[in-house]
């Protein structure tokens, strides 16, 4: 069976048009791809800005970094 035919077919059964079955159809498509994709990084940016509140972030960054490199001299 050809994809028009299938086509006409469900849209016969679900009475509804073909314009609207591949409307449905693509708008299930992006739904499905953007729940496969994730939550996008700016959004996760957004949702997470301002959550780190037990020191300054940079001394914290440079205060591991530095446990890091004695890490490293010593292994």
């Amino acid at each position: 069976m050809s994809q028009k035919a299938w086509l006409d077919q469900q849209a016969v059964l679900r009475r509804v048009s073909i314009s609207s079955l591949i409307r449905r159809a693509v708008s299930e498509y992006r739904i499905r791809e953007q729940r496969r994709a994730g939550v996008p990084f700016e959004e996760v940016l957004n949702l997470t800005a301002g959550i780190w509140e037990a020191e300054d972030g940079f001394d914290y960054q440079e205060r591991i970094r530095k446990e890091w490199r004695g890490a490293l001299d010593s292994g």
